[in-house]
């Protein structure tokens, strides 16, 4: 469980130091470390493509996740809720809403779905090590100071949902019977 904990922190922590020095970060360092982190990412993401042995299994899981994900509209789920918080806090600025809430969609899904962070979440959980998400911590503590500099300490808030989302992986993989078990009452107790 460490792993989640480090992660989640580093992007709650990024956003409060960006929030709170945004003042001092120039706009031109604001725009490139985010591509650094994303061209950081990729790489990353792409040497461990070579290195999976189920990639059969990588890419079905994908395609079911995405097809499951558009059967039960997640995306305007997240939206809706994003779109919310955001009235409620009426901490927009010169942004529109609408363009706020895409930010923050887009960043909850970078942040809480991301493969490096399900990968890691995953491989904290059959191997006990934690490299892979120690260094999306850095790379989450690095965004999360240049976009809480430019959206303010809220971006800290999606570490509650990422929290949530690579624990439960981790989860699923030490202990799926159990795992599995939970959901099938939870399934029954809906129908």
């Amino acid at each position: 469980m460490t792993g989640p904990i480090i992660n989640s922190t580093c992007l709650a922590a990024g956003s409060i130091i960006g929030a709170v020095f945004a003042c001092y970060i120039p706009a031109r360092v604001k725009s490139s470390l985010p591509l650094t982190a994303g061209l950081i990412t990729l790489s990353l993401g792409s040497s461990l493509v070579g290195k999976a042995a189920h990639f059969p299994a990588v890419v079905l899981s994908t395609l079911v996740g995405a097809a499951i994900g558009e059967l039960f509209y997640f995306e305007k789920g997240l939206e809706t809720a994003i779109k919310r918080l955001l009235t409620r806090s009426k901490k927009s600025g010169d942004i529109n809403n609408e363009e706020l809430a895409l930010q923050y969609i887009t960043l909850v899904s970078a942040f809480c779905f991301g493969s490096m962070g399900l990968f890691g979440a995953v491989e904290e959980g059959i191997t006990g090590t934690t490299g892979l998400l120690l260094t999306k911590s850095v790379l989450d503590l690095c965004s999360g100071i240049i976009f809480g500099a430019s959206l303010g300490a809220n971006v800290g808030i999606i570490a509650i949902p990422q929290f949530l989302i690579l624990r439960g992986f981790k989860f699923k993989v030490q202990h799926p019977v159990l795992g599995y078990w939970r959901l099938l009452k939870k399934l029954h107790r809906v129908s």
